[in-house]
C-alpha cells in the first residue's frame, strides 16, 4: 500500500484504489525502486461496465483477475482512499475515472489560468512529479 508520503508498505491490506508508477518489483518481488514513470495514477478497482471481449489493456478491469507483481508487468500499488492517492502526488486515470480525471483537469487549468483545451497528462504528470523529486 501506498501512505501519505508516497511510501510503500508491504501489507496484505488493500484500499478503495489502485495504482500505477511503473514496475517497481523484481523476479523475488522485492521493491527496488520507488517509481520508474513519471505518470502517477490512481484507478478505480471494481467497475460495473461490461464487455463482449475484454481487452487486455490499461482500461478498466471489469473484474479482470491478474497475478499481483507479475514479471515485467507494472506493480500493482494501492491507496487507502482518494485523499491518499493525491496527497502522494497521483492523478485519477483519464480512463477508468473520466469524470475524476476530468474535474482534476479542470481544477489545474483554473489554478494555473490555462485553457484546458490546451492541458494534457503528459503536462500535468511533468509537473507532478516535479514537485515529487523536488
Amino acid at each position: 500500500r501506498v501512505d501519505v508520503y508516497g511510501q510503500l508498505v508491504r501489507t496484505p491490506a488493500r484500499g478503495k484504489l489502485m495504482g500505477n508508477r511503473g514496475v517497481l518489483h523484481d523476479k523475488d518481488y522485492n521493491i527496488v525502486r520507488p517509481w520508474k514513470l513519471k505518470m502517477w495514477i490512481s484507478c478505480v478497482l471494481h467497475v460495473d461496465r461490461t464487455r463482449k471481449v475484454q481487452l487486455d489493456d490499461n482500461r478498466a478491469f471489469n473484474g479482470r483477475k491478474r497475478e499481483l507483481m507479475s514479471l515485467r508487468h507494472y506493480t500493482e500499488l494501492f491507496y487507502l482512499d482518494e485523499v491518499t492517492a493525491l496527497a502522494t502526488g497521483a492523478r485519477p486515470c483519464g480512463c477508468c475515472r473520466r469524470t475524476d480525471y476530468d474535474a482534476f483537469k479542470e481544477a489545474w487549468s483554473k489554478a494555473r489560468s490555462v485553457d484546458s483545451k490546451f492541458l494534457n497528462s503528459a503536462t500535468m504528470d511533468d509537473e507532478l512529479h516535479a514537485s515529487r523529486v523536488a
